[in-house]
């Protein structure tokens, strides 16, 4: 897990790196390990770290050994462990990006001091050159001025070339700690992926349960009121024959016991039990088969956001390594600089097409309001997630076309609409090179 110092290179001792690096498939998800808990643990530190486990007290072997076999007792105890990685990587990754953009920010000075040096060397040289036109005294002593200069630009040169160096390597580790992590996270939403897919197919069964249910529900209700009718008839008729009966000068209690009425008695009671039977049969059903589904469909959000935190583990994307241009050995302060109208005019027009993201974003925004209305609010970009998901800043510059697949690429993994974007891109872009607008 993360410690106070990073991992070493391989020419030195790692920090051993807790990881569920075994390949034997997703299966292997929930699986226990054979072998003792020492041999366990030696195998998911990986090869360069066996070494530090191995020259570890017997203290700390046994605190390491009965963490992993606390987790190996655990169903599903592959996720803890590649939970950890993720956690650990991530961390190595969030120092690589803080110490890159320390890196940037130090080389952005260097290139500022050699720009700097370099006017400096130009202006002297002319100076000298003037002097000795005009055979004038002090040429000499700017002749020394100038050597100073130059190896104050060697210098500089040398801290440069050091930062590039470090850029690139502090780049690589980004690259390794991110790829690890994607690779953990990848094996937990493989896992998230094969839940949902069997917990699918119980939904479907438990649907076709449901939908079956209903039908018969709706079929029953029919049938119900087509047997109360019947009953209605039947209780119509009950009366007219104990009416019948009475006119004849029975008694009345004699009539209500006259076995005619007596059957028809019983024959609307086994109807009437029957109807409440079978409604609440139905009723019971549905509540067994809604509570089912109620079931399946927790687990199926649970699977699902618990899938979805580790896809936005990968969509932390790492910071792009920006090399900021260094002048030229070769170019002449003038060429640097823009001095002739020809490269003026080139960079112009390269000033006039890229842009920053959140004009970008804010002015795509607005030509879909002004073009579309309120209709087209699904559409529209909310820029803190578009920045947060892109790993852009807003002052990113970005070149059109750049821009164009970035925010097509941002609506397809959003399952934004895209309608108006592929319509319109285009005409805005256009738009906004012209007028800036």
């Amino acid at each position: 897990m993360p410690g106070t110092a990073e991992p070493a290179e391989q020419t030195e001792t790692a920090k051993p790196e807790i990881s569920g690096q075994k390949e034997a498939g997703r299966d292997n998800l929930e699986e226990k390990e054979p072998g003792s808990s020492a041999e366990r643990t030696a195998d998911d530190l990986g090869p360069e770290n066996k070494g530090f486990f191995e020259k570890m007290s017997e203290g700390g072997k046994n605190i390491m050994n009965k963490a992993y076999e606390g987790l190996y007792n655990i169903p599903g105890v592959n996720k803890a462990v590649a939970k950890m990685e993720i956690a650990y990587n991530q961390f190595w990754l969030d120092k690589n990006e803080e110490k890159l953009v320390e890196l940037k920010s130090k080389m952005e000075k260097i290139n500022l001091e050699n720009g700097d040096l370099d006017r400096s060397k130009e202006e002297i040289s002319a100076l000298i050159e003037r002097l000795q036109q005009q055979k004038m005294p002090g040429g000499e002593s700017l002749q020394s001025k100038l050597k100073d200069i130059s190896q104050k630009r060697m210098d500089s040169e040398k801290r440069g070339e050091n930062i590039r160096s470090e850029l690139g390597s502090n780049d690589a580790k980004i690259k390794l700690y991110a790829g690890k992590r994607d690779m953990a996270a990848d094996k937990l939403i493989g896992h998230y992926d094969e839940k949902l897919e069997t917990i699918g197919k119980e939904m479907d069964s438990l649907q076709y349960n449901k939908d079956k249910i209903d039908l018969s529900a709706a079929v029953a209700e029919a049938k119900h009121k087509e047997e109360t009718g019947r009953l209605e008839k039947m209780e119509e008729s009950k009366r007219e024959v104990e009416e019948a009966l009475k006119r004849t000068g029975m008694p009345e209690k004699e009539a209500k016991n006259y076995p005619a009425i007596k059957e028809l008695e019983k024959a609307l009671k086994e109807g009437r039990e029957k109807i409440k039977a079978e409604k609440e049969e139905i009723e019971k059903k549905k509540i067994e088969i809604g509570q089912k589904v109620a079931k399946v469909e927790a687990k199926v959000n649970s699977y699902k956001a618990k899938r979805g935190e580790f896809v936005r583990v990968k969509e932390r994307r790492p910071l792009e390594k920006a090399r900021d241009k260094e002048p030229g050995k070769g170019e002449t302060e003038k060429e640097r600089s823009g001095g002739s109208e020809g490269t003026r005019t080139e960079r112009g027009k390269d000033a006039g097409e890229q842009m920053k993201a959140l004009l970008y974003i804010s002015g795509w925004n607005k030509y879909l309001q002004k073009k579309y209305g309120e209709t087209v609010s699904g559409e529209l970009i909310d820029q803190d997630d578009f920045l947060r998901t892109t790993g852009l800043s807003e002052g990113n510059i970005l070149e059109p076309e750049d821009f164009k697949d970035i925010l097509g690429k941002y609506y397809k993994l959003r399952k934004i609409p895209a309608d108006k974007f592929n319509q319109d891109i285009d005409g805005f872009l256009e738009k906004k090179i012209k007028t800036g607008k």
